[in-house]
């Protein structure tokens, strides 16, 4: 039977440069700290990052330059402000975001950890929509998740037909 347990260092080393990466905690508790400094020390850059709600974590890779993309639905340090390094960051257009609803983010993760397609669902906007998932490698290309994002809820376009009866 192969050995599943490895080192940190070299889960991390496993991550390519441009990979999209996925992290979940809330923006000041229950961070991965190690990996996100074993990212940092590692020197990954061009990620993509995947979050619920960022903090902490999504500030440190920022200041790094590790990631050139965020794909969330919020990134605060709760009641201590605003995230300074990712906020300059994205002003200077280091890092591009796409926001969307945390119900919205479920449903393409949904959809991946399915190994589906898409995942069809009623959207705020009382529509049915194709959600892009990632592949179970973890995901896409940017322009891939940019050619998705034009198909996602809130905006006009025909893989979103307007759902029967609505």
């Amino acid at each position: 039977m192969q050995e599943k347990l490895t080192t940190l260092a070299e889960a991390i080393a496993q991550v390519r440069d441009g990979d999209v990466v996925a992290l979940q905690n809330m923006a000041t508790q229950a961070a991965p700290m190690a990996s996100v400094r074993e990212l940092i020390r590692q020197q990954k850059r061009g990620l993509s990052l995947v979050v619920l709600v960022g903090g902490m974590a999504v500030d440190w890779l920022a200041a790094a330059g590790v990631i050139d993309t965020l794909i969330g639905a919020a990134v605060s340090m709760e009641q201590f402000g605003l995230c300074q390094q990712y906020r300059r960051a994205v002003e200077r257009g280091a890092i591009r975001v796409e926001e969307l609803s945390e119900s919205l983010l479920n449903a393409r993760l949904g959809a991946g950890a399915r190994n589906l397609p898409f995942l069809p669902r009623s959207s705020p906007a009382g529509r049915w929509c194709r959600m892009s998932p990632w592949s179970t490698r973890i995901g896409p290309t940017a322009s891939a998740m940019s050619r998705a994002s034009r198909r996602s809820c809130g905006r006009t376009s025909a893989s979103c037909p307007k759902r029967p009866g609505a």
